[in-house]
């Protein structure tokens, strides 16, 4: 089965997809051991895309 979702850990990042370029996460949560906030993303071009500009920054 082919991972379709991508977790975020950052809140800086989780802020930038959803406020600046308007991608809602399917849920959030906690990390079972770490207890640290998770969003989780849907995978596509367009999360691909901002990814990849993000990290140049």
């Amino acid at each position: 089965m082919e991972d379709t979702f991508f977790y975020v850990y950052d809140r800086k990042l989780a802020k930038h997809l959803r406020y600046d370029h308007g991608i809602e996460f399917v849920c959030t949560g906690l990390h079972t051991k770490t207890k640290d906030q998770f969003w989780m993303f849907k995978k596509n071009e367009n999360l691909y895309r901002i990814l990849v500009e993000f990290k140049k920054n």
